[in-house]
């Protein structure tokens, strides 16, 4: 586990209601989404796919709001579909994982270990940055998981 703190952060946003089981439908879907329509408005791209989590407890079945973002330089232009969400500094225990994702409630449940050893208060956001996506080979995906923390 690594203590960081994020800088602000502008992303091309897509937002919804969802639970665990229902955001599903939107793995591969927005992506290409938010990449067409970045380059649709002429927008700089500056990072990597972002999943944000606000609220999200662990169960299935809870409903919590979910960001779906690419970072890009700040614009009043982001099309007729998204919004340009300006983000906070964020300060947050983080972990890179590498394989498939199915691992995550795994890698979750070690984070969330480590943070409560450390006597860590959570903030109820966490991200996930997709450093590598490869769908033919889940092996070769690359994923930081950052969990918020509350500053002390």
């Amino acid at each position: 586990m690594t203590i960081r703190e994020i800088g602000p952060l502008s992303l091309l946003t897509y937002s919804e209601k969802v639970n665990f089981n229902s955001m599903a439908k939107h793995v591969r879907v927005k992506a290409r989404d938010l990449y067409g329509a970045a380059h649709g408005a002429g927008l700089e791209i500056t990072g990597p796919l972002y999943w944000i989590y606000h609220g999200a407890d662990g169960n299935p079945d809870t409903l919590f709001l979910l960001d779906i973002g690419l970072p890009v330089t700040p614009s009043e232009n982001a099309g007729p579909d998204f919004i340009i969400k300006r983000y906070d500094s964020f300060r947050c225990a983080s972990i890179v994982h590498g394989g498939s994702w199915a691992e995550f409630p795994k890698v979750y449940g070690k984070l969330l270990s480590e943070i409560q050893l450390a006597g860590l208060e959570l903030t109820g956001e966490n991200r996930e940055i997709y450093l590598n996506m490869d769908f033919t080979d889940e092996k070769h995906n690359i994923t930081e998981i950052q969990i918020g923390i509350r500053n002390q």
